[in-house]
């Protein structure tokens, strides 16, 4: 994933990264953890088993699925991104 892209992509919806994980030698998997507003959400990229999820967090660390989606490419997941972000403004 491209990194200054993705970060873009989240500062401009008004998030504040947390953490970025980057496997590249374990499938090119990687984790980005941020807040938006008062939730933290975390997206993840499984590339050896080919998902792209969203996960809001709990203070308790439980991770609740908010959206998935197959891997197509990175185009596809970084406009995926935009979309989920974009529906996170509902969620309010």
């Amino acid at each position: 994933m491209n990194q200054t892209v993705l970060y873009r992509i989240l500062e401009e919806a008004g998030c504040s990264i947390q953490v970025f994980e980057d496997h590249p030698g374990f499938f090119g998997n990687w984790r980005v953890h941020f807040v938006k507003g008062d939730m933290r959400l975390e997206f993840e990229a499984d590339n050896r088993e080919g998902w792209l999820s969203l996960w809001q967090r709990s203070n308790e660390d439980k991770g609740e699925l908010v959206h998935q989606a197959e891997i197509v490419d990175e185009e596809h997941s970084l406009i995926m991104l935009r979309e989920w972000l974009r529906e996170l403004e509902s969620l309010k």
